[in-house]
């Protein structure tokens, strides 16, 4: 179950980029309204188009607003960066599945590693 004081939260990809592909925020919660304010501005300043309006502006909004929480990159990019290289990846690959199609039939011969770390219950 959620915790209810969760009012807002995003998915670090990396240790400085945080993912726009897995957050979730109240409704209305100010956060997004200042992201959407300040995509303009950012086409301008910025070159590369992931600083203009995806992960790079999400992280300098973000980290702004104490409310809201920051998930490791192990919870929901478990193979890239920092976790991909952690001693400990087995852990944080149980949901590796969710990646590179893992969750096709055709697929599952590839990652059996990761079905059978994930056939344990």
């Amino acid at each position: 179950m959620c915790s209810p004081e969760v009012r807002a939260w995003a998915a670090c990809e990396q240790l400085d980029i945080v993912s726009n592909a897995a957050m979730g925020l109240s409704a209305n919660h100010l956060a997004m309204w200042h992201a959407m304010a300040m995509i303009e501005e950012s086409l301008f300043k910025r070159r590369y188009v992931g600083d203009q309006a995806g992960p790079g502006l999400l992280a300098r909004v973000v980290t702004q607003y104490d409310d809201v929480v920051l998930y490791p990159p192990a919870y929901f990019h478990p193979t890239v960066g920092a976790p991909k290289s952690n001693p400990d990846a087995d852990h944080s690959l149980r949901g590796a599945h969710l990646f590179a199609g893992t969750w096709v039939e055709a697929n599952r011969e590839r990652y059996q590693r990761i079905w059978r770390a994930n056939d344990d219950g």
